[in-house]
């Protein structure tokens, strides 16, 4: 799971745990649980349940989804939901929960939408800022690009967005482990 929070989460809990190895091993979201379950990993973050039945999993994060827009002069920021998805693509696919459902419901209110699927996140917003579509993503991935004015929420009209949940696995819970469970869990 890459995202804005991480870094600074991570420096924290390096700080205050400096007698504790950090190796990072960055895979797709379906591949976490297989590491965790092999011993390639002590510890896995993911937006995904894994299929692997034997690994703990636990909810640590959860968080509001929004329809995301480049703030191009201002123009976006006036238009509204139903206006958004005839005028510009919606960016699908950038997150691995979520979309099935979604654009189901996407496309039930908005029969006509234009899709386009890209299978990364930052991807997706630098698309986003160079006005080639909007996409529904997680807070915590555009928090710091609304901030700097660079995309916009979109306010709902039909759409309800889902939430998005981050997890942590572990197939043996070390005393490392749950102490960075414990930090995470503060600290978002």
């Amino acid at each position: 799971m890459a995202s804005s929070f991480l870094p600074p989460l991570l420096r924290a809990f390096m700080d205050e745990n400096d007698d504790i190895e950090v190796l990072i091993n960055v895979v797709n979201s379906f591949e976490i649980g297989d590491e965790v379950n092999a011993g390639r990993a002590e510890l896995g973050l993911t937006r995904v349940l894994p299929i692997q039945m034997n690994l703990n999993t636990e909810t640590v994060h959860n968080e509001p989804v929004f329809l995301v827009g480049a703030n191009v002069g201002g123009k976006i920021n006036s238009i509204k939901e139903s206006q958004v998805l005839l005028d510009y693509r919606l960016i699908t696919n950038n997150h691995p929960d979520y979309w099935d459902t979604l654009l189901k419901d996407v496309k039930k209110h908005y029969p006509n939408v234009r899709t386009m699927a890209v299978n990364q996140i930052e991807v997706t917003k630098k698309f986003i800022e160079s006005g080639l579509g909007v996409s529904y993503l997680p807070i915590s991935m555009v928090k710091d690009e609304i901030e700097a004015d660079n995309l916009i929420e979109i306010k709902p009209e039909k759409i309800v967005a889902p939430d998005s949940e981050t997890y942590v696995l572990t197939k043996v819970e070390t005393e490392e482990a749950r102490s960075f469970i414990a930090f995470l869990k503060e600290s978002l």
